[in-house]
């Protein structure tokens, strides 16, 4: 029995590279942190969801802003015109207010950022 592991062990360390890949192999994981309470987590676990959602939040922030640049344009020259102003115009800026308040505040990837999504929905 363990002269089947004994040749295995022999076979992997007469192997050309064998300590090149254990120390390539230690150098590829991402060290970890403690955390106050004890535990750890890896610094690489969450980075790209994390990136991802500040990309996609800026996104969004840009939408905002041209959504509430063009309706705002759209109000100020009906205003200056002496026109009414239209309900759905009014709703959609404010719309677009509100959507440019929100991803500025969910911009920063904290934790419970990515628990916001229903605020997504609602918008």
């Amino acid at each position: 029995m363990f002269g089947k592991i004994g040749s295995y062990c022999d076979i992997a360390l007469s192997s050309p590279g064998f300590i090149n890949n254990i120390v390539s192999a230690n150098t590829i994981t991402a060290p970890k942190r403690s955390l106050n309470n004890g535990s750890t987590f890896n610094m690489n676990e969450h980075t790209g969801s994390r990136v991802a959602n500040v990309v996609f939040r800026f996104f969004q922030l840009c939408s905002a802003a041209i959504v509430a640049g063009i309706i705002g344009w759209g109000l100020h020259r009906i205003d200056r015109g002496n026109g009414p102003s239209n309900g759905r115009l009014v709703y959609a800026e404010v719309v677009a207010a509100l959507t440019l308040a929100i991803s500025l505040v969910l911009l920063v990837p904290f934790k419970f950022v990515f628990k916001a999504w229903p605020v997504d929905l609602l918008l």
